[in-house]
């Protein structure tokens, strides 16, 4: 729970809303939730549909899925090896093969999207500078010209 409560941020939540947060988090149902705290069923439903408990399950799965995500990336060159090896291994099955092969073009699949979401992202960040700066006058808005005005 320290885990939650260092991602969720301390004060924002009590205690027993940390807790339910993080099984729901993790994929606890909720009748599994309501055995583990001692409520009843229709208790944790209702509290789970609050949007605040809501908010922190979904920052909690954020969390969750970074740190996956962390963990994984530092075993991408050992993966990697391990499919390529597979995949080049004249004596292993076709389906292996073909299977190790697969997860290979996935990972690079992966990379290419990873670079393409970095530069969405920074296109994003972008586009918000120039609106607040447009807004706050920073800079003059573009004027749009009606090309048939223009002409006369």
């Amino acid at each position: 729970m320290a885990v939650t409560k260092g991602i969720l941020g301390p004060g924002e939540y009590n205690e027993k809303d940390l807790i339910m947060i993080e099984l729901a988090a993790r994929g606890a149902s909720g009748k599994e939730i309501a055995t583990e705290m001692g409520y009843s069923e229709k208790h944790i439903y209702r509290r789970l549909a609050e949007p605040k408990i809501r908010d922190g399950i979904k920052d909690m799965c954020r969390a969750i899925t970074t740190q996956r995500k962390r963990r994984m990336a530092s075993h991408w060159d050992k993966m990697e090896n391990v499919f390529l090896d597979v995949m080049n291994d004249v004596e292993a099955g076709p389906f292996a093969r073909v299977a190790a092969a697969t997860q290979v073009k996935n990972m690079v699949f992966q990379i290419a999207d990873q670079d393409l979401q970095d530069e969405l992202e920074e296109i994003r960040q972008k586009i918000q500078v120039l609106e607040q700066r447009t807004r706050t006058g920073e800079i003059g808005a573009v004027e749009v010209v009606d090309p048939q005005d223009s002409e006369e």
